[in-house]
């Protein structure tokens, strides 16, 4: 996980920087899943580039062992999302504030969610209790491993 990370916070450093916002990763540990590599961090990507076009200024990505699964969390400390885009945040095309007029077409968290489900995974978004947004993927800890 800690490679994963890495390479995520690689490709968004600079936007970071640019827009005076920080990426960063809590160390994963040992943590391990069985999944494409590139389509992980497309995944993380996508949910990395949404926190930094609408969260607050800080990042931050974290995994966990939680339940028998290997959750993969990216955090930020804006407003979250509206409450009524939660059921929804998924959907092809759906956006949570469309007249942000950003130029995203609503197609990321849909994309996170199909590399999710061909992962054995699922993927979810919530608001955090304190202020911003909790997005994550769940993938099945490794067969060799055994359950949580």
């Amino acid at each position: 996980m800690d490679d994963l990370f890495t390479a995520v916070l690689s490709r968004f450093d600079w936007r970071a920087a640019e827009l005076g916002k920080t990426v960063t990763a809590a160390p994963a540990g040992a943590l391990l899943v069985e999944a494409d590599p590139i389509r992980l961090q497309q995944a993380l990507g996508n949910f990395v580039d949404n926190a930094l076009r609408y969260g607050g200024n800080e990042v931050t990505l974290e995994a966990a062992r939680n339940d028998g699964r290997i959750e993969l969390h990216v955090q930020d400390n804006g407003t979250g999302f509206p409450p009524e885009f939660l059921e929804r945040a998924f959907d092809r095309f759906s956006r949570a504030d469309a007249a942000r007029g950003s130029g995203g077409a609503g197609l990321g968290l849909s994309i996170v969610k199909a590399i999710a489900e061909s992962h054995h995974g699922s993927a979810h978004v919530a608001n955090r209790g304190h202020g911003g947004a909790d997005t994550w993927i769940s993938l099945p800890v490794p067969s060799a491993l055994g359950p949580a």
